[in-house]
């Protein structure tokens, strides 16, 4: 009967990647929602008569572009 060898030295490397993986996509969503929203919020706060769309639309793609900084060359 042939007994089926478990590579024991390959799980937990794998685990810690998985870890590393899911942290990075934590931290770069953490800072794109950051950034966005308190780009929003300084827009809907401040006493401007003009309202201002170039403010957010230029926070949430710099928050993306932190986002991918962050988690990309961990999780891709």
């Amino acid at each position: 009967m042939a007994t089926i060898k478990k590579d024991t030295m390959h799980v937990p490397r794998r685990l810690k990647q998985y870890a590393a993986q899911c942290l990075a996509e934590l931290f770069g969503t953490f800072w794109l929602v950051l950034l966005g929203d308190l780009a929003v919020a300084q827009a809907k706060f401040s006493k401007s008569l003009v309202p201002d769309v170039l403010g957010p639309n230029l926070s949430f793609a710099t928050g993306v572009y932190v986002a991918l900084m962050v988690a990309g060359p961990i999780s891709g």
